[in-house]
C-alpha cells in the first residue's frame, strides 16, 4: 500500500515496536501500513461514523489483518480504556475538535507515551493549547502535498491565460517561499525550543493557511465571467485638494483588506496634481471602549497631519429656560429658521 505524503509524515513519527491507536481512521490506511511495514504489532482504528469505519474493516480485510488491527466506533477516545496503547494518532480534524477530544479523554490521552497530531485548521491555537497542557514537540514535519494539488488543478491559469493568472501564481510563489522558511523553523524549534522561536512558526503557519487560500479564492474568482467588484470610493476633486468622501467593501472580501489598498492607491493617483488629501474626520476618542476606534486606527495608519478643531458647544445662561426650549423645540425652531440673507441671493440669482 502506497500512502499519501500526509499520511507517509505520519507514518515516520511512529516509534517503531509501539502500539497505535488512530482516532479518525477514515480509510485505516495508516494501521495497514505500518503493520505491513512490521513497525508496529498492533492497532487500533476508532472513528465516530460508521460509514468510515466499514471501509477501514474492509481494506483491514482486503490486507488480511484481523488478527492485528482492532476498530471500534467511538466519539474521540471514549471507546478506549488506558493503557490500550503506545502512539495517539489524530490527524484530519479541526484544530477546535482535536482540543476537545485530548481535553475531554483527558485521563486516557496520558497513559500514552507519544502523541502525533495533525490539525487542518487553527494550527495557531492548538499550539497554544499545547504550550498550555505542558508538552514538548520534540519532531515536527510538514507535507507540499497540498502545493502539488494547487499546481496539478490550476496549471492552466498559470500559464497566463487570464487576468488573475498572475495573482494565482504570485500566491504559489509566496507558498513555495514560506514553506522553505517553516521547514527552516522546524529545524531551529528542535534545535531552540524557546517562546521567540514558537511564535516565529505559528506566524508563518498563518501566512502559509492565508497564501493558499489566496489562491483557493482567486481560482474561484476566474470561473467568474463578470469582473468581481469588491470595493470601492466616492471621491469629490476640488481646487487643491480632493477628498475621500466615503468608502466601502464587500464583507464578502474582507480577509483582503480591500479598503487599504484602494484608499493607499487614490492618494498615489492624485497626489501629483493635488496638494491635499482629506480622509474626513476622526472622533476624539482613542480609548478601547469606543466603538470608531478601528475607523481611527485606520485613518491614522496613512499617517496623516490631524487638526483638531473647537466643536459646537451650548453655554445655557439660565439652565432652566434652556431645558424648557430643548424639550418643547423651541431651540430647534430658533436654529432652523431661514437666513433670510440666502433666501434673498437665491432669489436674484434665479431672477
Amino acid at each position: 500500500m502506497q500512502l499519501s505524503l500526509r499520511l507517509s509524515a505520519i507514518a515516520d513519527l511512529v516509534t517503531e515496536g509501539n502500539r497505535l491507536v488512530d482516532v479518525g481512521c477514515d480509510h485505516g490506511y495508516l494501521p495497514v501500513y505500518l503493520i505491513q511495514q512490521k513497525k508496529i504489532p498492533s492497532a487500533i482504528a476508532m472513528d465516530v461514523r460508521k460509514g468510515p469505519l466499514s471501509r477501514a474493516q474492509e481494506h483491514i480485510r482486503q490486507y488480511g489483518l484481523e488478527e492485528y488491527i482492532q476498530t471500534r466506533l467511538s466519539d474521540g477516545l471514549e471507546g478506549l480504556k488506558a493503557g490500550e496503547g503506545d502512539t495517539l494518532v489524530i490527524a484530519g480534524m479541526g484544530g477546535p475538535l482535536m482540543e476537545r477530544i485530548l481535553t475531554d479523554g483527558r485521563s486516557v490521552r496520558n497513559s500514552f507515551s507519544e502523541l502525533i497530531l495533525q490539525p487542518q485548521s487553527d494550527i495557531p491555537h492548538f499550539r497554544r493549547f499545547i504550550q498550555s497542557e505542558g508538552w514538548e514537540i520534540t519532531e515536527e514535519k510538514m507535507t507540499e502535498e497540498t502545493l502539488e494539488k494547487i499546481e496539478e488543478i490550476f496549471q492552466e491559469f498559470l500559464e497566463g491565460r487570464n487576468e488573475n493568472s498572475k495573482k494565482i501564481a504570485d500566491s504559489v510563489e509566496l507558498y513555495e517561499k514560506e514553506l522553505e522558511i517553516n521547514n527552516r523553523l522546524v529545524s531551529l524549534l528542535n534545535r531552540e525550543n524557546n517562546k521567540r522561536n514558537l511564535n516565529k512558526k505559528m506566524d508563518s503557519d498563518r501566512k502559509i493557511l492565508n497564501y493558499k487560500q489566496d489562491v483557493k479564492f482567486a481560482t474561484e474568482l476566474n470561473t467568474k465571467k463578470d469582473k468581481v467588484y469588491i470595493a470601492g470610493a466616492l471621491v469629490i476633486k476640488y481646487q487643491n485638494r480632493v477628498q475621500i468622501l466615503m468608502s466601502g467593501y464587500d464583507k464578502k472580501y474582507k480577509r483582503f483588506e480591500a479598503n487599504y489598498y484602494l484608499h493607499d492607491e487614490i492618494l498615489k493617483y492624485y497626489q501629483k496634481n493635488y496638494d491635499y488629501a482629506e480622509l474626513n474626520g476622526l472622533t476624539g476618542d482613542f480609548s478601547k471602549d469606543n466603538p470608531y476606534l478601528g475607523l481611527n486606527e485606520f485613518k491614522i495608519g496613512f499617517n496623516p497631519r490631524i487638526y483638531e478643531y473647537i466643536g459646537e458647544f451650548d453655554l445655557p445662561l439660565n439652565e432652566k429656560k434652556y431645558l424648557k426650549m430643548r424639550s418643547n423645540g423651541e431651540l430647534a425652531k430658533i436654529f432652523n429658521k431661514p437666513n433670510q440673507k440666502v433666501k434673498k441671493v437665491m432669489r436674484e440669482k434665479n431672477d
